[in-house]
């Protein structure tokens, strides 16, 4: 279960009254870097102003692990989580999972993977990653000029969770991406920077990346209908803007509850500047009240999550027991 399964005291855990509220995180990092410990900031902030134990997932990283290995660990430390509640200080009468970036992709697969044993109460997703292929939309041409989120970052870290190796080519000597468009009058002294080589970037002909498992996007709508209600928070600027608007489409369609917030002027990865400009905690603040909506919200959950049992076949597997109780 990677990091989840340390005995570390979760943020908002050391009050001796148990909350009746849990909320389980998934850091971002395009899949390929970052830790639970690189969202601190906000997440000490979340954790303050919602009064909740917070339980952040270190699971491991592509190229090495490619998926569906976070998946599987996210899965894992989710049934940990609400088998082991009280461990975090919770009773986990209410659980929401939350995410950003690849770790919004992560809250919304694995609430499809837990389908057969008890989805979380909501999922609070920002500026999530729903289509792991290539293909270009009206945002993702932002990747050509965002430094946030350049196109060749994107590439490889898709082509990274995939399993896909990247390909880069080596310009021929003597030529540059700027100077093959022609010439150009630049002020007396002054020579752009330019990169030496060139990244070519082509659809991948992977399967893997049209599996609804890593492009939630794709998924059947008989799947999508047994995701607990869904919020997504997304910037105007986003390259990933399309995703969370194709998304939440796709969920209206098919019937289930799902809000789309988009804010001005912020890049990328905005919650980790929470703390450097007003807008960000603006932002921040959108995503606590989405939170505190779920935990709040009068509707019976879905089922009364039980965490699915484990045995040891003859084979030396673990072979999953799913324990489930309709409510009536």
């Amino acid at each position: 279960m990677a990091e989840a399964s340390r005995r570390t005291v979760p943020f908002g855990a050391q009050k001796h009254t148990s909350s009746p509220w849990l909320l389980i995180h998934f850091h971002g990092g395009g899949f390929v870097a970052q830790t639970s410990k690189s969202h601190e900031n906000y997440l000490k902030s979340w954790s303050k102003d919602l009064n909740v134990p917070i339980l952040s997932v270190d699971y491991s990283l592509a190229p090495e692990a490619p998926f569906p290995r976070a998946l599987e660990e996210c899965f894992y430390a989710y049934c940990w989580a609400l088998k082991d509640c009280h461990l975090l200080g919770s009773t986990a009468e209410r659980v929401c999972l939350a995410g950003d970036s690849a770790g919004g992709n992560l809250c919304i697969t694995m609430s499809m993977r837990a389908i057969s044993s008890g989805v979380p109460d909501g999922i609070m997703a920002a500026y999530p990653a729903t289509l792991l292929t290539t293909d270009a939309s009206p945002s993702r041409l932002l990747t050509f000029m965002d430094p946030m989120l350049p196109l060749g970052v994107l590439s490889k870290c898709l082509n990274a969770y995939a399993g896909v190796d990247s390909q880069v080519v080596q310009p021929t000597k003597g030529t540059s991406t700027l100077y093959a468009l022609g010439p150009r009058d630049y002020p007396e002294g002054f020579e752009p920077l330019h990169s030496e080589c060139l990244a070519v970037i082509q659809n991948s002909s992977c399967p893997i990346v049209n599996n609804p498992f890593v492009s939630p996007l794709l998924a059947p709508n008989d799947l999508l209908r047994g995701l607990p209600p869904v919020h997504l928070a997304v910037s105007a600027l986003d390259a990933l803007l399309d995703d969370s608007v194709m998304f939440a489409k796709k969920l209206r369609d098919v019937g289930q509850p799902v809000t789309l917030r988009v804010v001005e002027d912020l890049p990328h990865g905005f919650l980790s500047l929470l703390g450097i400009s007003e807008e960000t905690q603006v932002a921040s603040d959108i995503c606590v009240e989405r939170i505190r909506q779920v935990f709040q919200q009068q509707t019976l959950p879905y089922c009364t999550r039980k965490a699915p049992k484990f045995e040891r076949t003859n084979h030396g597997a673990w072979k999953k027991i799913v324990v489930l109780r309709e409510v009536e």
